[in-house]
């Protein structure tokens, strides 16, 4: 029924959180008990796998992770940034018509299992949201 754009805040502890990171909430207002935390999150990230450190950086700068969708229960997503790195939370809901919220719920489908070239600094979420054809005209909130 509405999609929220969610700012988990910078850890500068860890090099790929370092700018924040930024998902979508996809909430129906019909769920049960109509609690927000069972609404799905959508995230864009790199898979790195098990690198770590100067490896991980030197990877992340130039391309070489790739970088996937995936769709999580949003209380999951709550506990890996707020509890597991101790970060919070920033939501700002879009302005979307139903139309709207139906052509990115039907791209994302889309996109489902696709990967391409994540950059930590250019081609990571942020760019996917607002420079893709995803959702760059629905940005008026």
């Amino acid at each position: 029924d509405s999609i929220f754009l969610v700012f988990a805040s910078n850890d500068l502890n860890s090099i790929t959180s370092g700018f924040g990171h930024t998902f979508l909430r996809l909430h129906n207002k019909d769920s049960i008990r109509k609690n927000n935390l069972l609404d799905y999150g959508v995230n864009y990230a790199a898979n790195t796998g098990a690198d770590s450190g100067a490896m991980l950086a030197l990877k992340g700068l130039f391309g070489h992770y790739p970088g996937v969708f995936s769709m999580l229960p949003f209380h999951q997503k709550m506990i890996e940034y707020t509890n597991l790195e101790g970060r919070d939370l920033w939501e700002y809901q879009l302005k979307l018509s139903p139309e709207q919220i139906d052509l990115i719920l039907n791209h994302l489908l889309e996109i489902d299992g696709i990967k391409s070239p994540y950059y930590f600094i250019s081609e990571n979420i942020v760019y996917i949201i607002s420079k893709r054809p995803i959702i760059p005209k629905f940005f008026d909130a």
